[in-house]
């Protein structure tokens, strides 16, 4: 990979994770209804008022009505990685995993009071959703999608919750959230 390769990745891949969430949330009606925040979320992290930056805490904003509610209730993180180390779901120890990246999106969700949404893909897999179990109840799927993983907790370490899916699975079977 070319430098400066993988920043380009990560970006082309939060713009690709907008378009699909504007095609869920707009029933196949728009593909714009997110986009990408200022900063991935950066801006908000300069503001001393949480509430006010809320709707832009995370990689992505809503910029079109149908997309408000989703992106203020949940904060969305976007991340690609050439490895995400799935086997650390097995309790292998691993400094940088999926779980290493789930606890710092449920730190910054805490922050803003918002449920953590977390999109990531590895190079050759397809992209995986977590969220906890608010998160799985609110968005009320039309039919239970079926759960890759589900993790209680890490290496020990308490209030990790993470229910894993296949993303395309999971918005197939979700209602668009309003």
């Amino acid at each position: 990979m070319k430098k400066g390769g993988a920043y380009q990745k990560g970006v082309d891949f939060e713009r690709q994770v907008c378009k699909r969430l504007s095609l869920w949330i707009t029933k196949g009606t728009a593909d714009d209804a997110f986009w990408r925040s200022a900063m991935s979320g950066g801006r908000a992290t300069q503001s001393p008022d949480p509430e006010r930056v809320k709707a832009v805490s995370g990689d992505i904003c809503a910029v079109r009505q149908e997309g408000f509610a989703l992106c203020r209730d949940f904060f969305i993180e976007c991340k690609f990685y050439k490895d995400m180390q799935f086997v650390s779901l097995l309790g292998y120890k691993r400094e940088f995993s999926l779980i290493e990246l789930w606890k710092v999106c449920l730190v910054e969700s805490e922050k803003y009071e918002q449920v953590p949404l977390m999109i990531a893909k590895q190079n050759r897999i397809a992209p995986v959703l977590l969220t906890n179990r608010l998160g799985a109840e609110t968005l009320k799927p039309k039919c239970s999608p079926r759960c890759i993983s589900y993790v209680s907790s890490y290496q020990g370490i308490e209030g990790c919750e993470a229910y894993i899916y296949d993303m395309e699975e999971f918005l197939e079977k979700t209602r668009p959230y309003r």
